[in-house]
């Protein structure tokens, strides 16, 4: 891995390319989540349209006969959920947080699921499963940032460990979230019996605040998840060292972030248009897969080098002031000190 001599770590450009270098001599990095791709396209699809159908049902009954403003929006949101359910495919909480395409064979077999039990006992045994790969595919990668090589099992045992802290770290943004909403949501909806368009304004900016709020929590807990991946610290460590990295390299982290996005939205407008005919969509998915992977790759030396650099700085600063303070104090018995 390369570092700047200025001390500071790694730069953004500097990052992006060692992250490209290093998924190109080492390919086997993209395997899991180029699997897991090839089954969500090629294996069935779990319909929820039935239950969905359900729902859109009861909503039409509940609207009736009504006519006006929310009779309309009720039965446009009953339309669309409906649409919605016939085209979501359940095997595709499996790739959660993966980086894979949302593609689709032609004459794919659908199995329909009618039964609500079996439904969300699937979709959580596929989350769990979707995010133990996701912290397998994770480990891996920060396996080969570090450099290094071990045993199968420890590997497992570690994603495990990533698996439980992000579902944690996650519960924790969550609750904080809704205990911040929920004065907000309780004033809107008294408000709205006295006065709707205000209640409707006060919803809105809500809800801008709100979004407002998640952009400034993922930006400061950007490198939490490297944190937990690399140095296999706890969520509080985690989260404490994410902040402080940030903090001191807020440009950037910004920018680091600005240019994975950019590059992720710009390129899956390319996949998409790839995408078409069998052979087409083979080469979307690899291609998705190898600059996805690089892009995680580049985050992970972005913050190992960053904070391995503020360690370094710390312990110099710490040493100084250890020799400071243990450096005999030179003066006179009149109390000037030595020229």
């Amino acid at each position: 891995m390369r570092h700047v001599e200025d001390g500071k770590g790694i730069g953004v450009i500097e990052a992006l390319t060692a992250g490209f270098e290093l998924v190109a001599r080492r390919p086997w990095a993209i395997l899991l989540p180029i699997a897991v791709n090839l089954l969500t396209w090629l294996g069935p699809r779990f319909s929820v349209g039935p239950l969905i159908q359900q729902v859109a049902d009861a909503i039409r009954a509940g609207v009736g006969s009504q006519t006006g403003q929310y009779a309309d929006a009720a039965l446009a949101a009953a339309r669309n959920l409906a649409q919605w359910g016939e085209q979501f495919n359940l095997f595709e909480l499996l790739t959660v947080g993966l980086p894979v395409l949302a593609v689709r064979m032609p004459g794919q077999q659908v199995w329909p699921m009618d039964n609500w039990a079996w439904a969300a006992g699937l979709a959580v045994a596929l989350l769990v499963l979707g995010g133990y790969l996701l912290a397998l595919y994770l480990g891996i990668l920060g396996r080969e940032v570090r450099g290094g090589h071990g045993a199968i099992g420890p590997a497992l045992a570690h994603a495990a460990r990533v698996l439980w802290r992000l579902v944690a770290l996650g519960v924790v943004v969550a609750g904080i979230a809704v205990v911040l909403a929920l004065p907000a949501m309780m004033t809107v909806g008294v408000l709205s019996f006295f006065y709707l368009q205000g209640a409707m304004f006060l919803a809105t900016v809500v809800g801008w605040l709100g979004l407002a709020f998640l952009i400034w929590v993922a930006f400061y807990l950007f490198f939490a998840v490297d944190a937990m991946v690399l140095d296999d610290v706890g969520v509080r460590q985690a989260v404490s060292r994410s902040v402080t990295l940030v903090r001191l390299n807020g440009g950037a982290t910004a920018a680091l972030i600005l240019l994975t996005l950019t590059l992720t939205w710009g390129l899956g407008v390319v996949w998409e248009a790839i995408a078409s005919g069998t052979a087409g969509t083979a080469v979307a998915i690899l291609a998705n897969g190898f600059v996805s992977t690089a892009l995680a790759a580049a985050s992970l030396i972005f913050y190992s080098s960053r904070w391995r650099a503020l360690e370094q700085r710390v312990a110099v600063l710490t040493a100084l002031a250890g020799e400071s303070a243990t450096k005999p104090d030179r003066t006179n018995p009149s109390g000037e000190k030595d020229l």
